[in-house]
């Protein structure tokens, strides 16, 4: 690896990697840092074939949620070879997974919808558990702008999930 994409992957890891584990914990458990290593190595892919991450943050946040996403689904097509007797047992246990999967799915495909400066803040609020400081100082804006941003986020969100 050239020093420039070392450098890059660097800055990289060392801004956002504790709040990556942090999100992802939440969501996987205990496999949450090889979900974090794996975001790493696409955004390694990704530099070293060109391309440029102007957005790290929604750059490392998507590519996360896309590798838990094919997590749940490769866990729930690995469901559907239970034997028929012990699936009886597991079936609400499945179920919940499921929807939960799907609906943190219908989730992340809302918060992308999201207008940039909106989703940014939200982000950077909500998914990395930033101060309201922490997430103007690091956006450029005041910390009421944020405040409102995240306010308005939650609103279109929540208008988002109830319209499908």
């Amino acid at each position: 690896m050239t020093n420039i994409y070392a450098n890059q992957l660097g800055a990289l890891f060392l801004d956002h990697n504790q709040r990556l584990i942090v999100f992802a914990r939440r969501l996987v458990g205990a496999d949450a840092e090889d979900m974090v290593q794996e975001t790493f190595i696409k955004a390694h892919s990704y530099l070293r074939s060109g391309r440029e991450i102007r957005a790290p943050l929604n750059f490392l946040f998507i590519t996360l949620r896309n590798l838990i996403n094919d997590t749940h689904r490769k866990t729930k097509l690995a469901l559907v070879d239970i034997p028929t007797d012990t699936a009886e047992d597991e079936t609400p246990s499945i179920e919940r997974q499921a929807m939960s999967g799907q609906k943190l799915e219908s989730v992340c495909e809302d918060i992308a919808r999201l207008p940039e400066k909106m989703r940014d803040a939200f982000v950077l609020r909500k998914v990395y558990g930033y101060s309201c400081s922490e997430a103007a100082e690091h956006l450029g804006r005041s910390p009421n702008t944020v405040r409102e941003q995240v306010t308005q986020s939650f609103k279109k969100l929540q208008e988002m999930q109830r319209h499908g």
